[in-house]
């Protein structure tokens, strides 16, 4: 069976694969009928829709709509052989938040959170974010960033490397058709060889080729939903802006969680020790003068921040961002008490 995994909230293909022995062929999808049943509750079930059956392949493909969190036994039915064998296969309905960095921020609110994990949704509203105090005080929204490039093509690598013989045939693909001349590595362990791809298909505008070569190699509704549907990592920006910010960096007994919640209004798993946990300082830079200048050198404007502790102490050595009208600035250069940003768009 696979996936052995599925969203609580989104529609998932499921393929199961009998023996190859089965006495009857795969030639009929309406002579089958699947389902998930509950382990925990016998009577709640899911009844999946059969999408086609293989007989060469012995496939069964079947879509699951959804369902509340748990484990589910699979039971696939034949009109007339009866029940098959299904034991052991067990179909993991959740979403589970595995890493969230950084892990401490300001007090101010601002923090960019990158958030991983599996099975959320593809959609800027499917999985909403609080930095929650479970009742206590100083609970927060963390506001879901749109995804950029970065993120759509990180996304496309998970799909890249699930499905056998991708790499190869886009590699192979890339070197023919877009980037003739090229020396493009193919090997699984070559260190530059979907970066460097990606880095040419986003520069070059490759994107509609990239998936019309999906389309080619994929059927187009299983093509559709790994695009639409398959993230594994979001950005939100903590806003703290009605909390009383002296109360809640001062009372240590307050220990929050990053929370991320499901269109069923469920709350992503968060498996292990402090996966979630936040902390707020209030150990941040402070800014004693701003000034702005032309640079004749490259036409641009410059915005030198001065103060201390400008380096960004939950990643060492990096800056954290200058934002105008909410778009990201270039940092030109940094030090403890200085940083230059250069003016590239507003």
């Amino acid at each position: 069976m696979n996936p052995n995994s599925a969203s609580p909230v989104l529609k998932t293909p499921i393929e199961i694969t009998l023996d190859s022995e089965f006495p009857y062929p795969l030639d009929d999808k309406s002579l089958f009928s699947v389902n998930a049943t509950s382990t925990d509750d016998p009577t709640y079930i899911r009844y999946l829709n059969v999408l086609s059956v293989n007989d060469d392949t012995k496939v069964i493909r079947a879509m699951f709509g959804g369902a509340y969190s748990g484990y589910f036994q699979m039971s696939v039915r034949h009109k007339h052989f009866g029940l098959v064998n299904m034991e052991g296969k067990i179909l993991d309905v959740s979403s589970k938040v595995t890493e969230v960095t950084p892990q401490i921020g300001s007090v101010y609110g601002g923090t960019l959170l990158t958030i991983k994990g599996t099975n959320f949704g593809s959609e800027i509203t499917d999985n909403p974010v609080q930095i929650s105090t479970h009742g206590g005080i100083g609970s927060v929204d963390c506001y879901v960033q749109p995804m950029d490039d970065d993120a759509e093509f990180a996304r496309i690598k998970v799909i890249y490397d699930a499905v056998p013989g991708l790499r190869d045939h886009f590699m192979a693909v890339a070197s023919d058709l877009w980037f003739p001349n090229q020396r493009l590595e193919t090997s699984e362990g070559a260190a530059d060889g979907f970066a460097g791809w990606m880095t040419r298909v986003r520069r070059e505008d490759k994107k509609t080729e990239f998936y019309n070569q999906f389309a080619q190699y994929m059927p187009t509704t299983e093509l559709d939903w790994l695009f639409n549907n398959i993230r594994h990592e979001f950005k939100c920006r903590v806003d703290t802006e009605n909390i009383d910010k002296t109360e809640v960096a001062e009372d240590i007994s307050i220990e929050p969680d990053v929370v991320v919640f499901l269109k069923t209004s469920e709350e992503a798993q968060c498996p292990g020790e402090g996966v979630c946990r936040w902390t707020y300082t209030t150990d941040v830079p402070e800014v004693t003068e701003m000034t702005t200048e032309w640079d004749e050198d490259t036409s641009k404007w410059l915005v030198k921040i001065t103060g201390t502790g400008m380096r960004d102490s939950a990643e060492a050595g990096e800056m954290s961002d200058l934002q105008i009208n909410g778009v990201s600035q270039t940092v030109r250069t940094h030090s403890d008490t200085m940083a230059v940003f250069e003016v590239s768009s507003a």
